[in-house]
């Protein structure tokens, strides 16, 4: 693939209201609210905002949600530049997901296209199992989440 491998990058807005939100940030981009749920948290993709409303304590520590062609690239960058892969990845709502802390500590979400799913092959940069995982309380996780 030439190019970026990055799509965009979703500003993150925390809300108490995400009717009265989605209604301003709709006027201001001119663009459609997608509205979804992940978890506890009920969300609203706006042009290039993203914003959550309900219980989003858990997620106030990420800088921005980035939207890659794929999540190959960014496994393989974090396991060179010492970066770590805190969750994922996981099937979301939107595609493939994964929570990456950065080698400077800042914590990013990246979603892979829906449109452009990478194969998962055992052995590659997308094998995620190669890159250290790590969890706000530094303890490891199993690949598949237990």
């Amino acid at each position: 693939m030439s190019g970026s491998n990055v799509v965009g990058v979703l500003a993150r807005v925390f809300v108490d209201d995400l009717d009265g939100a989605v209604d301003f940030y709709t006027s201001l981009t001119g663009v459609a609210a997608q509205r979804f749920s992940f978890q506890d948290v009920e969300l609203a993709w706006v042009g290039n905002f993203l914003l959550l409303a309900g219980d989003a304590s858990v997620y106030g520590d990420r800088t921005a949600t980035v939207l890659v062609h794929s999540l190959a690239p960014v496994i393989r960058d974090l396991a060179s530049y010492d970066g770590a892969i805190i969750e994922g990845p996981t099937a979301g709502p939107n595609g493939r997901r994964l929570i990456a802390r950065h080698p400077d500590g800042s914590v990013f979400e990246y979603i892979e296209e829906a449109g452009h799913p990478a194969p998962f092959i055992p052995g590659t940069p997308d094998d995620f199992t190669s890159v250290r995982r790590t969890s706000h309380s530094a303890t490891q996780h199993h690949p598949t989440g237990h």
